[in-house]
This record gives C-alpha cells, sequence and structure tokens, in this order.
C-alpha cells in the first residue's frame, strides 16, 4: 500500500500564508538595512570629505609609524606627495622630520607605545626643499579593546608664522 502524506489543503494554505508574511518582514528587514548602510555610507563619505579637505594635515600609520594614509594637506605643509609618503616611517630623516634630538623622539614613542597616551608638541621639521618650519603636532594611539595599538593618528600644523609673530620677527 502506498503511504500518502496526510496533510489537508487548508495546512498548505496556512503555510503559504506563514511563507508570504515571512517574505514580507524579510523584504523589510532587508529594505531597512539598504536604507541603514546607504546613511552610513553618506557619513563615511561626508567624513572622507572633511579629513581630506582640512587644513592640518592628518597622517594615519601603522603601530610601527608607518604611513597608511595621509590627507591633502600633506603636499601643502610638508611639499611631499601622498605617494612619496605612503609606506615609509612618519618622522624619518627621509621624509620631513628628524631634525628633533634622539630624546625628543625617544619621549614620543615611549608615551604612545609604552604608554599608551596621546602626545603633544612643537617640533622642527623640514620641507622637501629643505627648508625649516615648526609644526605642532599631535598623535593618537587608537587601542583595540584589548589595549593593543591599532593604529597612530597623527595631526600636524605648520605654526611657523604664528612662532615668529610671537617671537617679534
Amino acid at each position: 500500500a502506498l503511504l500518502r502524506p496526510m496533510v489537508a489543503t487548508a495546512d498548505i494554505g496556512d503555510l503559504a500564508n506563514e511563507f508570504n508574511s515571512m517574505a514580507t518582514v524579510l523584504k523589510g528587514y532587508k529594505e531597512t538595512m539598504e536604507e541603514q548602510v546607504a546613511k552610513r555610507t553618506a557619513d563615511l563619505e561626508k567624513f572622507k570629505m572633511a579629513v581630506e579637505s582640512a587644513f592640518d594635515c592628518i597622517v594615519i600609520t601603522d603601530p610601527n609609524g608607518i604611513i597608511l594614509y595621509a590627507n591633502k594637506a600633506i603636499e601643502k605643509i610638508t611639499g611631499f606627495t601622498r605617494r612619496e609618503v605612503l609606506g615609509k616611517k612618519i618622522g624619518s630623516g627621509e621624509l620631513w622630520g628628524g631634525l628633533m634630538g634622539k630624546e625628543f623622539y625617544d619621549n614620543m614613542w615611549k608615551t604612545l607605545h609604552e604608554n599608551k597616551k596621546d602626545f603633544l608638541g612643537e617640533i622642527k621639521q623640514k620641507r622637501k626643499n629643505g627648508e625649516q618650519y615648526t609644526s605642532l603636532i599631535s598623535i593618537t594611539p587608537i587601542m583595540t579593546k584589548d589595549r593593543e595599538i591599532q593604529f597612530f593618528v597623527s595631526i600636524e600644523r605648520d605654526v611657523t608664522n604664528i612662532t615668529k609673530e610671537a617671537a617679534g620677527h
């Protein structure tokens, strides 16, 4: 004898209605997610535009100080293009740094790496053309939940003219 499933037509109709209800709910979730993704993408685009247009030089490095990102102001302040600085160590004599004594850099890296605190300081730098300038830098370590350094964000402002004016030059 053949075994026939004992599913009533009403049960199939109920099941079809449940699937349709679930499909409607899932479609609503999908539309909500798409709206959220669009909003977050727009927010990220605003953030990117703000960072790119900033007056100050903004640089992101890995935990060892290797440059991963630099905004447009890098060229205006240092004379180096983004292409020239990406992948190189920030603050090196090869780029726009290296004019401060070893003690300064040791203190800066100790503050950042060991103490995992922000560093703020006035620093003598040199542009690509060799011209020296003074900048105010702030470097912030960005941490994981486990307090491991993920990367650094450095913001640099050329304060040469402000410093000269204050000195009466």
